[in-house]
């Protein structure tokens, strides 16, 4: 076996929305709430999370309000928002950055709100005061869902090149190995669309049998990133940090089955395949 050396190519195009101004003054463009509604279907919705919750109406209601974490710097000005989904009994934490870095003199800023976390709740009981609603056609929005659900986005070429990099960084100072066969087999890999509603991207490393994830709080494609904005790494190895439920590793940090697969689907399924360069 062998210290990991090399791994990871990415490419495609990106692509951008025209931010327009949603009804009733609200944070977000209809168009975004598609886009997110969009992102969470494909990443955080299935089967057993839509049978207990998903009642078919007339609207698809998103409710939302703002808030404002207690530790935030004086010179942030970033906008949080928790946005509750009744419809799939989901609350969904969103961040859109805008803060200065002292030291660069360089302000971070994002176009589009993230999703930070989206939790599932079984016994989902809230109180809707406080929140505003925003409200769209339950056929009109599923037809979308349906309609785009295998509509792809991925990185660029040079986005490919920093993620490569950051993933060689990251696979040698956590001492990750290489398969026997390196040498000898084509390596190949899967990465998953992108979201605008996200920063989160995602690699299947097939000959590692690993999964890589990728973070930031700045959107990859804005041309300071490389420069300002440090990426996070984690690296997922399938066979050891999978699990059934999280009743059978409580307070570690593994993947259930569920969710992996989900990863994996995008990444095969959705994704673009990647083989080394001639």
């Amino acid at each position: 076996m062998k210290p990991a050396n090399a791994l990871l190519w990415v490419g495609l195009m990106t692509a951008s929305l025209t931010a327009l101004p949603a009804q009733n003054s609200a944070p977000f463009s209809d168009e975004y709430a598609y886009e997110l509604l969009s992102y969470l279907y494909r990443w955080h919705m299935d089967d057993a999370i839509l049978e207990v919750s998903l009642e078919i109406g007339d609207n698809v209601v998103i409710f939302y309000r703002r808030i404002t974490p207690e530790d935030l710097d004086p010179d942030d000005n970033s906008e949080f928002l928790e946005v509750v989904l009744p419809l799939a009994n989901m609350v969904i934490n969103l961040k859109k950055s805008d803060y200065l870095i002292p030291k660069r003199q360089i302000r971070v800023r994002n176009e589009f709100f993230k999703v930070i976390s989206a939790q599932h709740y079984r016994d989902f009981d809230w109180d809707p005061s406080g929140y505003q609603a925003l409200s769209y056609e339950y056929e009109d929005m599923f037809n979308y869902l349906f309609e785009t659900r295998n509509d792809k986005i991925f990185p660029s070429d040079e986005i490919r090149e920093q993620l490569s990099l950051a993933a060689r960084r990251a696979l040698i100072e956590e001492d990750h190995i290489l398969p026997e066969d390196y040498d000898e087999e084509p390596q190949m890999g899967y990465i998953a669309p992108v979201s605008i509603a996200s920063n989160d991207l995602w690699f299947f490393w097939v000959n590692g049998h690993m999964l890589i994830h990728f973070t930031s709080d700045l959107e990859y494609t804005n041309p300071a990133f490389w420069e300002i904005a440090p990426i996070g790494v984690d690296i997922i190895e399938l066979k050891e940090e999978v699990i059934v439920g999280a009743q059978e590793k409580s307070g570690e940090k593994y993947f259930t089955k569920d969710y992996a697969g989900r990863i994996l689907f995008n990444c095969i399924v959705h994704g673009l395949e990647i083989t080394p360069e001639e």
